[in-house]
């Protein structure tokens, strides 16, 4: 979520306003809630970001697209990146991936 400086009144978004772009991986689900004590875990109304600008832009068109989200969840894993999987072949030849003995 990018919070915008509201130079020259530009916020809240009005008439004046013929398009938005919402751009972001996360900018048309509901899961993207953070952690911690901001879970909620049975929320009694999910809006995503996506919807509520949409619902809120009146008759200017809202653009979406999903862009590149750049973590992933072995950027999270300490050490060096992993390898995957399509590269590795079992010692019989046959399919993808490591097997242990």
């Amino acid at each position: 979520m990018v919070l915008l400086k509201n130079r020259g009144d530009v916020l809240p978004l009005g008439r004046r306003n013929r398009s938005i772009a919402v751009i972001g991986p996360d900018a048309d689900n509901t899961s993207a809630q953070g952690g911690g004590s901001a879970t909620v875990s049975t929320p009694t109304r999910s809006v995503s970001p996506l919807d509520g600008i949409t619902d809120r832009a009146g008759s200017a068109e809202v653009t979406y697209s999903p862009g590149t989200d750049g973590i992933s969840e072995g950027d999270l894993l300490p050490g060096a990146a992993p390898v995957p999987s399509s590269v590795l072949t079992p010692v019989d030849g046959n399919g993808q991936g490591l097997s242990g003995e």
